[in-house]
């Protein structure tokens, strides 16, 4: 059941196309059906091994359900994980998203507003960006003028709200 459910959640993320994680479920319930039917026809038709082998198969079997069943169980909280809801938006996300409605900031500048609160700095967000330093410095700089702002640790407060976002004239 496990792994149904496993394989289920996947494909609705969309790690997995639906059709592969359902016909992946379906094979391994298969597989099980086949080997147990394979296994009830052997012993059908030479008593005389089951007798002896009943109780080493039982034994072999426990060994491979509890190999299989452990990594499944311990799996849980990853399906758990991917079925929970999407993190909300931080304090720190929402504050940039009205700062950006406030003063017209574009969708890039927000963005590499939100890099910078984050703790990026000027080349980590335009490797992320896959942008010049220069134009990243560019967008700051615009991001400055039309706050009214002179540095990047007047921007940290302000998104904090520790600033009035007054340059200190």
């Amino acid at each position: 059941m496990l792994l149904i459910m496993y394989f289920g959640v996947l494909g609705m993320k969309g790690y997995v196309p639906i059709g592969i994680a359902f016909g992946f479920s379906g094979a391994f319930i298969r597989l099980g059906i086949a080997t147990g039917n394979t296994l009830a026809l052997i012993y059908e038709a030479n008593p005389s091994f089951a007798l002896v082998a009943t109780t080493a198969t039982a034994i072999i079997f426990v060994c491979i359900l509890s190999a299989i069943i452990i990594p499944l169980v311990r799996q849980e909280y990853n399906i758990t994980k991917l079925m929970a809801p999407p993190a909300t938006e931080s304090l720190q996300e929402q504050r940039i998203k009205e700062l950006a409605k406030e003063f017209s900031l574009s969708a890039r500048e927000t963005e590499i507003v939100m890099l910078i609160a984050r703790g990026f700095t000027t080349d980590n967000v335009a490797k992320k960006l896959v942008i010049s330093p220069y134009t990243v410095n560019t967008h700051i700089r615009h991001v400055y003028e039309k706050i009214g702002i002179h540095k990047r640790s007047e921007l940290i407060d302000y998104i904090n709200g520790n600033g009035s976002g007054e340059s200190g004239n």
